[in-house]
């Protein structure tokens, strides 16, 4: 099958920054997810590293447990289904917390080390745990996500375990 290029470039956000030269716009954007996070994570009050799961990778970061509006908000990050980390995914959460939303940066374990169902099932389990959490708290769930974390917000809220959840869950996201 041969690759059209043009319609190729059209698919590529990269190709459409202009604020810097294209070859720079992947590494600017995760510069900058860096240096924002470690400054949320050292600045902005939080529980870091909270386990959703038994498996070693099941963390998730809460921040603003307080939540005066009672809104969570639960971001997903990015990283083409194998780069970046949860560790560097805060960069989001200081103007909801300014806000008063509660967010939760959900890490999981990006490929190679799982295949999609596996990532798909570490989702699952985070939102789920977070779901409960919201349902005790009072709160609603929103679910957010950049790039490969989005298509996940989506594969979430089509899959059978979205399905399966009890109307008063269901409600909640």
């Amino acid at each position: 099958m041969e690759i059209d290029e043009k319609l190729e470039d059209l698919y590529m956000p990269s190709k459409w920054v202009v604020r810097v030269p294209v070859e720079q716009a992947v590494p600017v954007h995760v510069k900058v997810t860096i240096e924002e996070s470690e400054r949320v994570r050292n600045n902005v009050n939080g529980k870091l590293g909270v386990k959703y799961g038994s498996d070693v990778g099941d963390v998730v970061d809460l921040f603003n447990e307080e939540c005066s509006s009672k809104q969570m908000m639960v971001y997903l990050s990015g990283g083409y289904w194998q780069e970046l980390t949860g560790d560097i995914s805060a960069y989001t959460v200081a103007p909801l917390v300014a806000a008063g939303h509660c967010v939760a940066v959900v890490h999981y374990d990006r490929a190679p080390k799982q295949d999609m169902g596996g990532i798909l099932a570490q989702v699952e389990r985070a939102v789920a745990w977070l779901v409960r959490y919201a349902r005790e708290k009072g709160m609603t769930v929103w679910l957010s996500g950049h790039s490969a974390g989005s298509h996940l917000c989506a594969m979430l809220l089509s899959s059978g375990w979205y399905e399966g959840l009890p109307h008063r869950e269901r409600n909640i996201v």
